[in-house]
């Protein structure tokens, strides 16, 4: 109980809306980029990315305020037995309505990567591979869902290493198209 006045532990949760909101911008940009190209499958997507920022960032308010602020503190510094037995019951509770907002998190990014990737696609070079990765990824989202969500015991693990490999290479290779992007409109605006 004592994780609600650890600076560390807190931290985490300060990186992770940190990480959303770049994602966020990121996701922006690339939907902004081809936002005349197929403006409906455009939109969805970047609404896909919104519900799942709206998910993560409501997990990481509930788990800095409500579950570490309010219900840890209190259960640690109160001495009143009808207290505690209140904290420790919203405590147990949080894991369940974690669980809904993951489910919120990975429908949101799976449906984003599923209509921006669709669009991508359909590009030239690097934009093709990013709008692939993209796709991959929401299959990726798809295994997720059979895996926490549906718990199909057929279905097997995910290798651990996707998370330290793919998405990371993904995410630079969206940073490397938008720059590449950016540098071509500028260009572009220098010239006419």
């Amino acid at each position: 109980m004592a994780l609600y006045g650890d600076p560390t532990y807190l931290a985490q949760f300060w990186i992770v809306i940190l990480h959303i909101i770049l994602v966020v911008a990121s996701m922006w940009g690339a939907a902004a980029r081809r936002l005349d190209r197929a403006a409906g499958f455009v939109v969805l997507g970047f609404l896909g990315y919104l519900l799942f920022a709206a998910a993560e960032l409501l997990r990481m308010a509930l788990l800095l305020f409500a579950v570490n602020a309010s219900w840890r503190a209190g259960y640690a510094v109160t001495n009143e037995p009808i207290l505690q037995e209140r904290f420790l019951t919203h405590l147990q509770g949080w894991s369940g309505i974690a669980e809904a907002l993951f489910f919120l998190l990975i429908m949101g990014f799976m449906l984003g990567n599923l209509f921006l990737g669709s669009v991508l696609v359909r590009g030239r070079g690097l934009e093709r591979l990013v709008g692939a990765a993209l796709l991959v990824w929401s299959l990726l989202g798809v295994w997720t869902h059979l895996l926490e969500h549906v718990r199909l015991p057929t279905v097997p693990q995910q290798p651990e290493w996707l998370a330290y490999t793919f998405q990371p290479a993904v995410r630079i290779l969206i940073a490397i198209w938008l720059w590449r992007a950016a540098s071509e409109s500028a260009t572009d605006v220098a010239d006419s």
